[in-house]
């Protein structure tokens, strides 16, 4: 049963290894993020036939997964290569600086500010959390978040849980807000320590505003936001490594703390779950193993009973396409996308890797062709990150995309996950919040020294 799943990690390792050098030795760029990712997933679930897989892979699976990757990289690659090695898109973006230029500094009277209104935000919703709850003890704060979760929330689709079902629209506004200050302070943190070289008592400020927007992601029952605002911080500070170190230096060092990190991420997220309810059934390493390696064996289970066709080309792919289209009245009856569960041995799994959409939608051929443009998407956006290190706005929202790259092996990224509303949302408000962080135009300070030397001449 693991013959399967040692052929298709050698495989894997092979695409890495190319990635990894045709993209310059950047660890952390598309073409060595994304199939060290499904490696990683392999490796888990050939490590979970001990327990809870129970799954033998066959040649159709194996085949997907190599050739989907194969063709990522081979997208970004392409991108890199061919669409921008000559400067033939976005030219005045993607030209190398040696010196950027840091005229713009952040100001801290400004991270201040994103402190006090992160703190106000979680207040506000805290207390509609009391509200909902019927409760006006605080002391019982977080029985009452917890069963307010299970009331308000909706399961609608395999993507997750929303959890803002019930809250009135203002606090739904305002948690995107916290969302977007969320994700540039833990972009900001290494973006300021290691680009900027500032200290960390400058930094403070910013650092107090990260660990506030983490607790209410945790109060709200998302382990994941503060798993994912822990991976942007990570891949920030890699970046920030990579820019000033350079390459081949920065990614031994990422490479070290990834299995430092790593292990102490994975525990986190374990423990994490007893204080939301969501008590893992098995020891740690069966729960974390299933969780991030069950996509693999769930693909294979997924190819012999696939979901019914609807009607609608590439459902599956574009369903949050088409789900704006509808938001808009430009569509109507679009059916809540859903995905069947499969016992894998123990555990039942709704997740199938990034290629599943593809191959169920269009087949082989969707797989190679859909999975190159993505490879191409993120390689543009990753680029045009690095060679903009002088444009907080931008490296930052990278900083947000990019590590979707570290949970491709359990669903499709580009589609599912960048190009969705609430990302779009999230995205021009960290970039909005950026601009306003580092744009000297708006500096605090500067008007608060102008106003005092005023009011000392007139005096």
């Amino acid at each position: 049963m693991v013959l399967g799943y040692l052929v298709l990690i050698l495989a894997l390792l092979v695409v890495w290894a190319l990635g990894f050098r045709l993209g310059g030795y950047e660890l952390f760029a598309p073409t060595s993020a994304m199939p060290l990712a499904m490696l990683l997933g392999v490796i888990l679930a050939a490590i979970g036939t001990t327990s809870w897989n129970s799954v033998a892979l066959g040649p159709s699976t194996i085949a997907i997964i190599f050739l989907g990757t194969l063709s990522f990289v081979i997208g970004c690659v392409f991108c890199s290569e061919v669409m921008l090695g000559r400067g033939r898109v976005f030219r005045g973006y993607l030209l190398e600086r040696a010196t950027p230029d840091f005229g713009s500094k952040s100001d801290n009277a400004k991270y201040w500010i994103l402190l006090v209104l992160v703190i106000v935000i979680a207040a506000l919703h805290m207390r509609e959390i009391m509200k909902l709850g019927g409760s006006s003890d605080w002391t019982q704060f977080t029985e009452v978040a917890k069963r307010v979760r299970y009331s308000t929330s909706s399961v609608f689709s395999s993507q997750g849980i929303s959890l803002e079902d019930g809250f009135p629209i203002y606090d739904r506004i305002l948690s995107k807000v916290r969302a977007g200050i969320g994700v540039v302070s833990a972009a900001a943190i290494p973006y300021e320590l290691v680009v900027r070289r500032r200290s960390m008592r400058q930094v403070l400020p910013v650092i107090l505003t990260f660990l506030v927007a983490a607790a209410m992601s945790l109060v709200s029952g998302g382990r994941g936001g503060v798993v994912n605002l822990a991976l942007i911080m990570f891949l920030s500070l890699s970046l920030s490594w990579q820019w000033r170190d350079g390459a081949k230096s920065s990614s031994w060092r990422t490479a070290c703390w990834c299995l430092f990190g790593g292990v102490g991420l994975a525990v986190l997220f374990y423990g994490m779950g007893f204080v939301v309810s969501r008590i893992p059934s098995g020891g740690v390493v069966e729960y974390l193993t299933f969780y991030l390696g069950a996509g693999v064996p769930s693909l294979e289970k997924v190819l012999d009973a696939p979901l019914a066709d609807n009607g609608l080309i590439g459902f599956n792919t574009f369903h949050d396409q088409y789900y704006i289209l509808a938001k808009l009245g430009l569509m109507k009856n679009v059916p809540a996308y859903g995905s069947q569960f499969f016992d894998l041995g123990g555990h039942a799994s709704n997740v199938f890797t990034f290629a599943y959409r593809y191959y169920i939608d269009f087949g082989m051929p969707g797989v190679v062709v859909l999975s190159g443009v993505s490879g191409m998407c993120f390689t543009l956006l990753y680029r045009l990150a690095t060679k903009n290190m002088h444009r907080p706005a931008i490296f930052f929202c990278y900083c947000t995309i990019g590590v979707l790259l570290f949970d491709i092996m359990r669903d499709e990224k580009l589609f599912a996950a960048v190009l969705t509303a609430n990302t779009v949302v999230t995205l021009a408000l960290a970039a909005m919040i950026s601009l306003w962080m580092y744009d000297p135009r708006t500096s605090i300070t500067k008007r608060m020294i102008s106003a005092t030397s005023w009011v000392k001449e007139t005096a």
